[in-house]
């Protein structure tokens, strides 16, 4: 027959607990929900439920029926195995299981207490509210954890690509999410990935679920964006949910997380997602801060190894050889062309490369418009061409330009004061598409090669211009001596013989190789005082009187006073000026002795000497080189340098065996 809960019999409790009353009462008040009283064959012969509330089911019980009949398939065998446990023991708990009651899941815990009779009570307690308090403390410790663990991570990490697939990979790992995508908004406002996980088995590998367009407009005003995918029967097939990266309440990132959990996303696991997205977005923002730091510092170490190699005196072609090897590590090239453009010619040629396989680009000399770099001279704009393959007829003339195997070209014009002065190229064998900062980085190593090609034309424009002024210079100051021999025709050929000698002299006593060029000048230039002396008393063929010779000895004076006017001619001085001192101190014009004397005079001296003794005269004819030697060997100490004349004399004696020898 059927039982209801005011039929219940506490006679069966009294058993257990010595007929006390007071004990009982208690056991009711604690045990509140179910109670059930079996025979010691397992049949039910009593219980009690809640009001409202059913142990197993809405299934009648009835005195004398196997209780184990009357319950779910899912939990029978839990109480057959404790009734039998209970039989051996005298008494068993059941911790917890788990049952659903008309769709709703439920958790319990039973305790069995075997009486001395050998019947059984069975005290059922519904524990759902404290399981789910119990189980949101060990998800929330859970959640906290894994939040304490991410951060360790995270903090610790100064790649950006690194942060962003470990964020994805613990969320694959940790919470059963079958596909997680990380992405960082960059500088021109698009996604860039940073992080991508499947589980292993997740029909979703390889899917794209990068946010669209709409979903990433909402998510700049929203905190987050949860879908739902169903079956056309209305079940659940998967949940997409999209968090935004905020920092600063601007959005810098994209999470997107996939799911096959029905209520995954609960109000404690969003804020933990938020919490994550947040810690995420600062580890990337500042693992992006340091990579710019660094950027920044490679990028000011590039410029200044640009601006030494500008600075040295190192040759175009050396100098141009850095410059392309910093800038192709600086941007990731793999390799670099730079073409100068000859201002006379008006053509491009290769200068130098960098990272090329063979001489690819050796022997380039194109015309303006010619070609990819022809055009960017031409039309002063940069060329991009994502794929060569499409284009292979600009290279056709570059030997083995195939076997670079060269995917993406990108071209930019080198221009300094509004002039084009060449073209750099670069090459990359990958897919490869410039970003905005990158180009920005190209632009500012672009500007410095530009300068240093104009810097290399104006010093050797400089350089060429210098050379034709010193050669205008040398031939207007011989022009000058010529002039002068002109003037004194006994003296012809004299200054050109004795500047030869002078030089070579200068050279042998170890003179500053700076101070041989104005040795020569002042050797050319030694007797440019006779200009003011009258031709009465110059051109005389007789000896000259003592007025006359007073005359004379101020062509020294004359010399200083014509070539103080020529700032060029200042430090070509001393032998115009000093060259008739003599070491003892009766020289003229100032009777300056020994060292007082510039040693370029007291040189010049010694083979003035020697050129005008060995030389015809009308008053006399020309002495030989033996007698000259051994005159200016008289004079040591007196009229010149002992220092000087040895090695003039081993000079000249050099001299003479390599003309018998000749």
């Amino acid at each position: 027959m059927a039982i209801t809960i005011s039929d219940f019999d506490t006679r069966q409790l009294g058993k257990l607990f010595g007929g006390s009353d007071v004990l009982l009462n208690t056991i009711l008040q604690i045990f509140p929900d179910f109670l059930f009283c079996l025979d010691e064959n397992g049949n039910l012969l009593n219980f009690r439920e809640k009001d409202g509330i059913h142990a197993f089911s809405q299934t009648e019980y009835r005195f004398g029926e196997s209780f184990l009949n009357t319950l779910p398939d899912e939990i029978a065998g839990v109480f057959r195995e404790a009734l039998k446990q209970t039989q051996i023991l005298g008494r068993f708990e059941i911790p917890e299981y788990e049952l659903i009651t008309d769709g709703i899941r439920q958790w319990y815990s039973a305790k069995l207490l075997q009486a001395p009779d050998a019947s059984t009570v069975i005290i059922i307690q519904n524990i759902t509210l404290q399981k789910q308090k119990t189980d949101g403390i060990r998800q929330q410790q859970k959640l906290m954890e894994f939040l304490k663990e991410s951060a360790r991570q995270l903090t610790r990490e100064m790649d950006s690509q690194t942060i962003g697939q470990q964020c994805v990979d613990s969320l694959i790992d940790q919470f059963g999410i079958i596909l997680a995508w990380i992405g960082w908004i960059n500088i021109e406002g698009q996604l860039d990935e940073l992080g991508y996980a499947t589980t292993k088995n997740s029909k979703m590998i390889g899917a794209n679920v990068k946010p669209e367009i709409d979903k990433i407009d909402y998510l700049r005003n929203n905190k987050f964006l949860i879908l739902d995918d169903k079956y056309s029967d209305g079940r659940l097939l998967l949940t997409k949910a999209y968090f935004p990266l905020m920092i600063n309440n601007k959005m810098v990132g994209i999470l997107s997380l996939v799911t096959e959990n029905q209520g995954f996303f609960s109000p404690e696991m969003i804020d933990l997602l938020q919490a994550i997205c947040s810690l995420t977005g600062s580890s990337i923002q500042n693992s992006h801060l340091y990579e710019d730091s660094r950027r920044q510092l490679s990028q000011m170490q590039t410029l200044r190894t640009i601006d030494q190699a500008i600075l040295s005196n190192l040759d175009f072609h050396t100098m141009a050889s850095i410059i392309l090897s910093e800038a192709a590590k600086h941007i990731h090239a793999d390799a670099i062309a730079l073409l100068v453009l000859d201002p006379k010619s008006k053509m491009l040629n290769f200068v130098d490369g960098y990272g090329f396989r063979y001489d690819t680009f050796k022997y380039s000399h194109l015309k303006i418009g010619e070609s990819f770099s022809g055009k960017v001279a031409q039309e002063r704009r940069t060329i991009y061409v994502e794929n060569l393959q499409d284009d292979p007829q600009n290279f056709s003339r570059a030997s083995r330009f195939s076997e670079e195997g060269f995917m993406m070209y990108l071209g930019t014009p080198l221009i300094a004061h509004s002039e084009v002065r060449g073209v750099l190229e670069i090459f990359q064998r990958r897919e490869f598409q410039p970003k905005k900062d990158w180009l920005t980085v190209l632009e500012t190593l672009a500007n410095q090669i530009a300068i240093a090609i104009d810097n290399s034309l104006l010093v050797k424009y400089l350089k060429d211009t210098n050379l034709e002024l010193n050669s205008a210079y040398h031939s207007t100051i011989e022009g000058l001596s010529r002039a002068l021999e002109l003037r004194d025709r006994e003296t012809q050929g004299h200054t050109l013989r004795v500047a030869r000698m002078t030089d070579e002299l200068a050279l042998r006593m170890g003179l500053p190789t700076e101070s041989l060029d104005q040795v020569h000048q002042g050797a050319l230039l030694h007797d440019i005082g006779k200009m003011g002396i009258p031709d009465s008393i110059l051109l005389k063929p007789s000896a000259l009187s003592a007025e006359e010779w007073d005359i004379m000895k101020q062509h020294p004076i004359y010399a200083y006073k014509l070539l103080s006017q020529v700032e060029n001619l200042k430090s070509a001085m001393d032998i115009p000026l000093y060259h008739h001192e003599k070491w003892d101190g009766t020289g003229y014009p100032y009777g300056l002795k020994g060292e007082q004397i510039p040693l370029a005079a007291r040189l010049f001296s010694v083979v003035d000497v020697y050129d005008a003794l060995t030389s015809n005269r009308p008053y006399r004819a020309a002495w030989s080189k033996e007698e000259a030697i051994n005159y200016i060997q008289s004079q040591i100490g007196i009229y010149f340098d002992p220092t000087v004349v040895p090695v003039f004399t081993q000079l000249k004696t050099l001299a003479s065996s390599s003309m018998v020898r000749s």
